[in-house]
């Protein structure tokens, strides 16, 4: 008898999704301050929605999770009962702005790409029509992107597909001594906005290169490569149920061998993989389902060989929706890294255009999950370098996974600045420091390396900076030079014939900063302050 239960239980509850495949709905859950645990605990996928204060989640489930939230006890309502269908429908009525010549965004006004159009899939593109994209983009551009290359020779997807990456550079064809970021999507196959707008980003650099200032240069100064499908089998499995847009899968194509299909490839990262089962589960019919073991799946085989052969400094790994800008940690309780007062702080400047929500997982979406892309970009440091990674999640809740064709332009528009702003800080984090360096060697100085420093530190509205400087240049012009970590002064402060100097941190902004003596054609070495507000 109770085998009958649960299949009762779904034919009960047809009136609420009904049982076709791919089935969504739109849900308004009274969740309380308990109630997201309870669904995270019984194995729904909460990571994307609207959370009013725990007071109520707005999310999208599945059929079956469609069961288990009746069964949790919670009240909800259902405010659309078929999400694919309700897609299309918006978007007979939708238009895609191929007219504007500029799009205004919150802070600023940015000319539209011209050779950004809409595809064939509710305006997204199909998998054939992003590739022909970056073959055209090559085509056209051939000076300033690559042609399109696999990421792994040694492995494809499940259904023998590779992946592919570009890279925007001022000699694409080269590995220079640059710094390099990486930016991908798709991780999850019913996001196509998180694509869409990389796009529409990659255009915008490759036709402003001769135009715009900022733009010139970071194309000459930074190494930017594109991974804009992660997921190309779940992509297409979409675009074979949905042709019109709409579709629902998430998971790769992996076949689990009992009746059910797919990896959340967000969740199959090892840094902390498995960890707990909060918001990664074990299940294998769970969309968060984290695959049985750490890097099970070719996909994140392929992107963890591209992170161990190239040595990025940035990711951006874009997804949609919430307007979140994400940073680690996702697992566990364990909010913060040894690095979050630098992610507060650029997170700060990333998000000054399209006002994101910013934070860890647990301070924007209100979860925690385990496995994740961003966690081993930044945490996994023995085999490769540290990469600061960050995800962003485009579109309101309301939005959903398949925003309106007339949105995928304003959409795409409000991350741009996000974009470039983090191929800025890719290059001004790296020739900050080597432009202090590169002096430092040229000076010969003469300070003695381990007599600078600073205490307290962290500090909040003030430090005091020690340093023994050499007899000759006691009675020099010596300063105590200050910067952000962005290489920006933001103080100079006379220190001759002194061993210690007094700072005012107070108007400092929380974050790091870097210091050093000068004295004449003399530099100290750089020491790191960390201010906390």
């Amino acid at each position: 008898m109770k085998k009958l239960i649960f299949p009762l239980l779904l034919l009960a509850l047809s009136f609420f999704c009904s049982a076709q495949q791919q089935q969504y709905c739109r849900v308004k859950i009274y969740t309380g301050p308990g109630g997201l645990q309870t669904l995270i605990h019984k194995g729904v996928a909460i990571d994307h929605g609207y959370n009013d204060n725990n007071k109520t989640f707005i999310t999208e489930i599945s059929l079956k999770e469609s069961a288990i939230l009746k069964s949790s006890g919670l009240k909800y309502d259902v405010l659309i009962n078929d999400m694919a269908a309700y897609y299309v429908a918006g978007n007979a009525k939708a238009v895609f702005d191929d007219g504007s010549q500029v799009v205004q965004v919150d802070c600023g006004t940015y000319p539209k790409p011209k050779n950004f159009s809409s595809g064939s899939m509710g305006g997204y593109y199909t998998y054939s029509e992003l590739l022909a994209i970056l073959d055209s983009m090559t085509k056209k551009f051939p000076k300033l992107i690559s042609a399109k290359k696999i990421v792994s020779a040694n492995y494809t997807t499940t259904e023998g597909r590779p992946l592919y990456y570009v890279k925007i550079s001022d000699n694409p064809a080269k590995t220079e001594n640059e710094p390099k970021i990486l930016y991908t999507a798709l991780h999850h196959a019913r996001e196509p906005e998180s694509m869409a707008q990389l796009i529409y980003s990659m255009w915008y650099l490759l036709e402003n290169y001769k135009k715009d200032t900022t733009v010139r240069n970071i194309v000459d100064s930074t190494e930017m490569y594109f991974i804009p499908c992660v997921n190309p089998d779940g992509y297409v499995y979409n675009e074979t149920t949905n042709p019109n847009g709409g579709g629902y899968w998430r998971k790769n194509r992996r076949n689990n061998n009992d009746g059910s299909y797919g990896v959340d490839l967000n969740r199959n990262y090892g840094y902390e993989w498995g960890y707990d089962d909060m918001g990664s589960s074990p299940y294998t019919s769970s969309d968060t389902y984290r695959g049985p073991s750490a890097f099970s799946e070719p996909e994140t085989k392929m992107i963890k060989e591209f992170c161990d052969n190239i040595k990025f400094t940035y990711a951006l790994n874009n997804h949609s929706y919430g307007n979140y800008l994400i940073y680690p940690y996702g697992y566990g309780t364990k909010t913060y890294t040894p690095d979050s007062i630098l992610y507060k702080q650029q997170a700060n400047r990333l998000v000054q255009c399209n006002e994101f929500t910013k934070g860890t997982t647990i301070q924007t979406v209100g979860y925690t999950a385990n496995g994740g892309s961003d966690d081993w970009m930044y945490g996994e440091q023995t085999e490769k370098s540290k990469i600061i990674a960050y995800t962003a999640e485009t579109g309101t809740a309301y939005d959903g996974f398949w925003p309106k064709k007339s949105k995928i332009i304003p959409l795409a528009a409000a991350n741009l600045d996000m974009n470039l702003n983090l191929a800025l800080l890719t290059k001004q984090s790296v020739y900050a420091r080597s432009k202090i360096a590169s002096s430092t060697n040229a000076m010969q100085p003469t300070i003695a390396a381990g007599t600078l420093y600073n205490s307290p530190n962290p500090c909040n509205n003030f430090t005091r900076v020690y340093f023994n400087l050499p007899q000759q240049l006691q009675m020099a012009n010596a300063m105590l030079i200050i910067s952000n970590a962005g290489g920006q002064p933001v103080l100079s402060q006379k220190v001759a014939g002194e061993s210690n100097a007094f700072v005012n941190t107070t108007a400092f902004t929380a974050g790091i900063y870097y210091y050093f003596i000068k004295a004449g054609s003399y530099q100290s070495e750089t020491k790191k302050l960390i201010v906390v507000k």
